[in-house]
């Protein structure tokens, strides 16, 4: 988390995402959506995407991450978080989805898996 936040906020996160980002949230979504009223604009896009955090496909999500990281190490380490699994009833479930609630890094993860649909949205 420490390595690559500072990476993906700095270059490459668009200006406008706030959601689950340092010093952004509700306040600087409100102020975008004023600026872009005062610029004429009168269309907006809010979604929710239900069940996000557990439905994201780890092979696209990894696709996505080479990119723009290329240390294979941190590479690794992420993809082997990601298929760690999780205990339920003394069994360990493994998916091929998801990313784990609660996981320091899952925020930033689906901020990376959806950072090119910001961008294609910048009208």
């Amino acid at each position: 988390m420490n390595v690559l936040q500072p990476k993906f906020e700095d270059k490459l996160f668009h200006c406008w995402s706030v959601g689950y980002r340092p010093n952004r949230g509700v306040k600087r979504a409100l102020q975008i959506i004023h600026w872009n009223i005062e610029q004429g604009y009168n269309h907006i896009y809010d979604c929710d995407i239900k069940g996000f955090f557990d439905n994201i496909p780890h092979n696209k999500l990894l696709t996505v991450l080479k990119k723009y990281v290329s240390d294979r190490t941190v590479l690794n380490m992420i993809q082997q978080w990601l298929k760690a699994g999780y205990i339920e009833e003394g069994r360990t479930i493994h998916l091929e989805y998801g990313t784990p609630q609660g996981g320091v890094i899952s925020p930033l993860l689906a901020n990376v898996y959806l950072n090119e649909l910001d961008w294609d949205w910048d009208l």
